[in-house]
């Protein structure tokens, strides 16, 4: 009867053999197959949607028991629910189950292969995009990328530092010995930074990182306001003592060692007060608190963007100050613009490096290591909202399920056979 129902014009002949399959033999491979919910509705999305001929589910030889036909639903699911649709076209575009992209049906199980042995392999049925780290193995592709982008920023905030301080005459000397000022403190900070963040990602491995949003009560929270400020101040410093003598041994400061370590206390005090407030601030998204995946994930990346501007706002006066008294910036007006330079600059190395430990930052750098090993698309979160819409994941909260488990056990396996 449900079939039946399902059934369009001119479906009806096609499924005649199998109504009379499921009406003479009751307990035949077919008709035990189709005896639960799943399986009609797998039966559905597969061939009654797709307009496809179910005539090879009778052929005992080639479906000769109940899970053959389960798993043979299960396995064409994701390309049946896929390929149905235009996204191109507006009607299919705005149908609320239908998905808003147009994605190739192969990569898309290939991906949800990945994804459902991630699940599999930390023993949940929750797909938590803030737990998608987990999945990148090794340590060292974590400390290389970590190094990779503290380099490639600490270029970009040297190039643009050395060229403001050239421009305002911060730092006497040629357009040469400012890039050079430049250069060696932005490849310097950007270095320590993205080791720092690196060692961090590999700490969390065994820790628990969550989506958070911004929280400014003060009330009961004093203690631990202390306690991140207190790190922030150990970091900050200690990373700006060490970049501000790399500084003062290559001549970047005329002060000499002393007031390098003047100049590093201060920047790095400054930066590391911001990187204790803002861990502070950073209050994890509760059960008490539903949220759609997308919600969530906005929210961190909002949390993230205003951290990195509080950061780079402390950072650059500090820096443009500390530099005036020693004596490594001409005049107060041209130390307080190259400050501010650095300031832009700074708030990008916080965004990539410190950051790193942040739910969404560790998210978008796990993304762009499973991408380039082809096990996830780019735009992740774009896939599943579609796959979402066409029913083959269900929110919960904050995370993704699959919509059976059997659904995600035959993924995972079909990605431990292509592995293997």
């Amino acid at each position: 009867a449900y079939i039946r129902s399902r059934l369009g014009p001119g479906q009806r002949d096609a499924w005649s053999r199998v109504l009379a399959v499921l009406k003479t033999a009751p307990g035949g491979p077919l008709a035990q197959a189709l005896c639960t919910p799943l399986a009609l509705w797998l039966l559905r999305k597969v061939y009654v949607d797709t307009h496809r001929d179910p005539a090879a589910l009778c052929d005992t030889r080639r479906f000769g028991t109940a899970d053959a036909i389960t798993e043979h639903l299960l396995d064409d699911l994701v390309h049946a629910a896929l390929s149905q649709h235009d996204p191109d076209d507006p009607h299919d575009h705005d149908h609320p189950f239908w998905p808003r992209h147009a994605w190739n049906a192969d990569d898309a199980k290939r991906w949800l292969s990945f994804l459902a042995h991630h699940m599999n392999e930390n023993d949940t049925s929750d797909l938590q995009w803030w737990q998608l780290y987990r999945s990148v193995h090794r340590r060292w592709t974590v400390l290389v990328g970590a190094v990779t982008v503290g380099l490639t920023v600490g270029l970009t905030v040297g190039i643009t530092s050395g060229l403001t301080i050239a421009v305002t005459h911060a730092v006497p000397g040629t357009v040469a010995d400012a890039l050079i000022f430049g250069l060696t403190g932005g490849l310097t900070g950007g270095l320590l930074g993205g080791l720092t963040g690196g060692v961090f990602l590999i700490l969390r491995k065994s820790s628990t990182v969550e989506p958070a949003y911004a929280d400014l009560r003060l009330r009961r929270r004093g203690r631990l306001l202390a306690g991140n400020v207190t790190f922030g101040l150990a970091v900050g410093i200690a990373v700006g003592v060490i970049t501000a003598l790399v500084l003062g041994l290559a001549g970047g400061l005329g002060g000499g060692v002393l007031d390098s370590l003047v100049f590093g206390l201060a920047v790095g005090a400054a930066g590391g007060f911001t990187i204790g407030l803002s861990r502070w601030v950073s209050t994890p998204v509760t059960n008490a608190q539903p949220q759609t995946p997308e919600v969530t994930m906005r929210r961190d990346l909002e949390l993230v963007y205003v951290r990195s501007l509080a950061f780079g706002l402390a950072l650059g006066p500090a820096f443009g100050v500390a530099g005036a008294l020693a004596e490594g910036f001409t005049g107060l007006l041209s130390a307080v613009q190259a400050g501010v330079a650095f300031g832009i600059a700074g708030g990008m190395v916080f965004t990539l490096t410190f950051n790193l430990t942040g739910a969404s930052s560790t998210y978008l750098v796990a993304v762009v290591a499973l991408w380039s090993r082809g096990r996830v698309p780019r735009r992740l979160m774009r896939f599943l909202g579609d796959v979402h819409r066409v029913g083959l994941l269900r929110e919960a909260g904050p995370a993704y399920q699959f919509r059976h488990a059997k659904l995600q056990d035959r993924l995972a396996q079909t990605y431990e056979a292509r592995k293997g």
